[in-house]
């Protein structure tokens, strides 16, 4: 989302403080190469644009018809580009998806009024906020807060949402966002705003083809779809950059830049320290081909409260784009990556009975019951409601989480990872095939979550690159017996880890060095936090954890600990990830009720 669109329709066009354009400028996370606006049907519309070269097509086009914007980007099967002319020129939102697949939000705004849509996916965001004195709606969430701080009512916590933030680890499902009033449309949704008056209506496109059970997939069809898919960046004259690491995913993008005749054009980066796995596979095959690779250090994430806040006002709120900080590019480069192996994975046991599905995804993290139940059971509520209409639409049980995750973790995560690191770049993942979904939802279990997808297609597109050992020998050999390949192989040689890395190696660190000063903050905010959290439960939880993360500590505090909580004590042992993501979800509300009670926004800018 290197680009913003705000769509705003005031009750009272004539009430408008003065300096609201001007506010708005200064919330953006970043400085606008170009500003645009159009005004119809009592409905105002702003459109700010980053590094616009970056796409070939125009995102923004105005005619007498009316007004468009593109954000991200759509490629169609022969290779056309959507850009904001051909939004404007289409009959509806459907007519757009069905023919450009990709990453993207679109804004329409004629005499009737103003539409809005993403992809099917749902990666590139619509929100929207209906308020006592006026309707908007944007690609990002963080300029309808400002809006709010502006007209009013004050943005606060949606407290419902934000325990899935921190029991899970994301905001999840039935489009709830961090902020009570804010919806994310959901990527099979359009949201449309008719003139003058009238309440927002959030209107289904229907949910794309389903798969074919048990269908046999045409995997060279498939592999000329990614060819074709990465075959008009050899027009373009940017820089592309792609990260590659010893795993299936980014593999898998370098075998498709190599099928467009792109492996050495692209600049090649991995961040992790040269002892590791990742970096060791990533080395031989830089060095076996002659490829571009650089290792590059991450920024660090030492001084917690500081990065967190700018976290905060940089995303939506989420937790999971913090994580990702580094993972790609502040640059006017085109980033190519893999992330789209996220789609293709299913975790957790299969249930029929939605309701227990829900309990256990929601429930099972809550480290020492820290979260309340009452702000849980909302979330378990909505996301069995929305899992039970999953299977009365013929979803079958052993694809419930797997649907889940698509539809719901996805998009977020891979959204809330672009608005945080991608924010004044284009960055594509163009594995994003419909076709290639499709096929994916008709294979046995066992294919999916052993990654036959990334096998099949890779060993079409380079197969040299298959045989290279991989940082993670998870592949099986049984999967080169099932592959209708026959120049298929796969090695099973590890490559070993020097030595262990926990997650990208930078939270338990940062926690243990910041300890006193994040306990303190946490201790702090508990009225704030109270909605969410049982207050001596979270003092247990934070002695617990300083116990388990290595926190220097008298004595008598440790013995304390164990003689109040021993089996948190031992729980929390064999969970140490789970005690990260509770601590900086924590964290996370806290420095997100700050930047709601702030009068002005911070003025927060990459350049």
């Amino acid at each position: 989302m290197s680009s913003c669109y705000l769509a705003l329709r005031p009750k009272n066009p004539h009430s408008l403080p003065e300096g609201l354009e001007a506010r708005l400028d200064r919330a953006l996370p970043f400085v606008p190469d170009a500003r645009f606006s159009a005004s119809r049907a009592g409905i105002k519309l702003w459109v700010f644009l980053r590094d616009e070269g970056l796409w070939p097509e125009p995102r923004w086009h105005e005619d007498p018809s009316g007004a468009a914007v593109i954000t991200g980007y759509g490629v169609a099967d022969d290779r056309r580009l959507l850009g904001a002319a051909e939004v404007l020129r289409a009959p509806d939102a459907l007519a757009l998806r069905r023919l450009f697949h990709g990453e993207w939000s679109m804004c329409k705004l004629t005499d009737e009024g103003l539409v809005a849509a993403s992809d099917p996916v749902g990666t590139e965001h619509v929100y929207v906020t209906e308020q006592p004195g006026f309707t908007a709606v944007s690609n990002r969430a963080r300029l309808l807060w400002e809006l709010m701080k502006a007209l009013g009512p004050r943005p606060a916590p949606d407290f419902e949402a934000l325990g899935g933030l921190i029991s899970p680890g994301y905001l999840v499902c039935t489009e709830g966002t961090a902020v009570r009033g804010v919806r994310l449309v959901d990527g099979h949704a359009a949201v449309v705003l008719p003139r003058d008056a009238g309440p927002a209506e959030i209107r289904a496109l229907g949910g794309g083809e389903p798969a074919i059970t048990g269908a046999s997939p045409d995997w060279d069809t498939l592999a000329d779809h990614l060819r074709s898919n990465f075959a008009w960046l050899a027009g373009t004259n940017k820089p592309l950059l792609a990260a590659l690491t010893g795993g299936k995913d980014s593999r898998l993008v370098l075998s498709a830049l190599k099928s467009a005749g792109l492996e050495k054009r692209a600049n090649l980066y991995i961040s992790v320290p040269p002892e590791h796995a990742d970096h060791l596979a990533a080395r031989r095959i830089a060095d076996r081909f002659g490829l571009n690779l650089e290792r590059i250090n991450p920024p660090p994430r030492t001084r917690i409260l500081e990065d967190m806040r700018r976290h905060v006002a940089l995303t939506e709120g989420a937790l999971n784009a913090w994580d990702m900080t580094g993972a790609v590019t502040y640059h006017s480069r085109l980033g190519l990556h893999g992330l789209f192996g996220e789609l293709y994975r299913s975790r957790g046991a299969a249930s029929a009975d939605p309701e227990a599905a829900a309990r256990f995804w929601f429930t099972s993290p809550n480290l020492g019951g820290v979260l309340r139940p009452e702000a849980l059971s909302p979330q378990i509520t909505r996301t069995a409601r929305w899992m039970k209409g999953e299977l009365d639409r013929g979803t079958a049980p052993e694809h419930l989480h797997e649907t889940y995750y698509a539809r719901q973790y996805v998009p977020r995560w891979i959204g809330q990872a672009r608005l945080g690191d991608g924010i004044t770049a284009l960055v594509l993942n163009l594995l994003y095939h419909p076709a290639i979904q499709r096929a994916f939802g008709g294979l046995p279990l066992a294919d999916r979550t052993s990654d036959r997808v990334h096998f099949e297609l890779m060993s079409r597109l380079w197969p040299e690159l298959v045989e290279f050992p991989f940082a993670n020998a998870s592949w099986k050999a049984d999967m080169v017996a099932r592959s209708t390949n026959p120049r298929a192989a796969i090695t099973t040689e590890p490559v070993r880890h020097a030595r262990p890395i926990l997650g990208s190696g930078w939270q338990e660190p940062a926690l243990v060095g910041q300890w006193r000063v994040i306990r303190e903050r946490l201790e702090d905010a508990t009225s704030v936090l109270e909605p969410l959290v049982v207050p001596a439960r979270l003092r247990a939880f934070l002695d617990v954890a300083a116990v388990v993360l290595g926190v220097p500590q008298p004595a008598s505090s440790r013995a304390r600990t164990a003689l109040r909580s021993p089996l948190l004590l031992l729980h929390a042992r064999s969970h140490k990830a789970r005690i990260l993501r509770i601590v900086l979800g924590l964290l996370t509300v806290v420095e997100l009720e700050g930047e709601l009670r702030a009068e002005e926004s911070a003025i927060v800018r990459v350049t």
